[in-house]
C-alpha cells in the first residue's frame, strides 16, 4: 500500500504516519505533543514498542553512541555505548556531572566488553573493581528499625558449583547479626562449610 499521512486519533487531532500492507500506522504524533513508533497511544514524549539501535554502518568512523541527559541546558548525565573495534564487541560507560556543562562529566561507572565492572575505576580489572580516593567502602544496611536478638544486618556468601566433594553450594560466608533485642550490640560470623547441608 502506498504511504500516507493523514489526521486521526481523539477528534482526529492526531498526525498518523501509515505504511505497508492494510496501512497500519507506523507512527503517531497526537495532539499532546507525545510520539509513537509502534504505538497508538504514546504517554510519554517518545514511546517505541519495539528495539533500539544506535549506530550502524553509514557512519563507520564512529564507534561511541549515546544516550545523554540535559536539565536547563546543562548536561548533566549520559550512558555510552563504546565500540572497541569493527569486529562487535564494546564497553558500557555511566557518566555523572558534578557542575554544569558538559565538561565536567565525570566517568562513575563502566561495564567492560569482558564483564568485569568499574565503579570509579575505568580499567576494571576484575569482576567487580571500586577505586576511590579516600577510605573507599561498600556499605549494607539493613533498614529495620525494631531489631531482634541474632537478626542478621548483612551477609555476603561464597558459592561453588563443583559438583564434586561437598558439592555446589554455598561454602563460606561473613555475617554481621545484632546480639540483642534492642541493637545494643552487635557480632560478626565467619562460616565454612565442610559438607553438603
Amino acid at each position: 500500500a502506498t504511504p500516507n499521512i493523514k489526521s486521526g486519533g481523539t477528534n482526529n487531532q492526531d498526525l498518523l504516519f501509515t505504511s505497508g500492507s492494510g496501512n497500519p500506522t507506523r507512527l503517531q504524533i497526537t495532539s499532546g505533543g507525545n510520539i509513537g513508533i509502534n504505538e497508538a497511544a504514546p504517554s510519554e514524549k517518545l514511546q517505541i514498542d519495539g528495539d533500539i539501535l544506535l549506530g550502524g554502518q553509514a557512519n563507520a568512523s564512529e564507534s561511541n553512541y549515546a544516550i545523554k541527559f540535559e536539565y536547563n541546558n546543562h548536561q548533566f548525565a549520559k550512558i555510552v555505548g563504546d565500540g572497541r573495534d569493527s569486529t562487535g564487541y564494546g564497553d558500557i560507560d555511566f557518566y555523572t556531572s558534578s557542575g554544569s556543562g558538559v565538561s565536567n562529566l565525570t566517568q562513575r561507572m563502566t561495564i567492560r566488553a569482558d564483564g568485569n565492572v568499574g565503579i570509579n575505576e575505568a580499567s576494571p580489572d576484575k569482576i567487580l573493581h571500586i577505586s576511590h580516593g579516600s577510605s573507599p567502602t561498600i556499605r549494607l544496611e539493613n533498614t529495620d528499625t525494631s531489631l531482634t536478638a541474632g537478626q542478621v544486618i548483612g551477609n555476603i556468601e561464597f558459592k561453588a558449583n563443583d559438583g564434586s566433594g561437598i558439592g555446589a553450594n554455598v561454602i563460606g560466608s561473613v555475617e554481621s547479626f545484632s546480639d540483642s533485642s534492642v541493637g545494643g550490640s552487635y557480632g560478626l560470623k565467619f562460616r565454612v562449610s565442610t559438607s553438603s547441608s
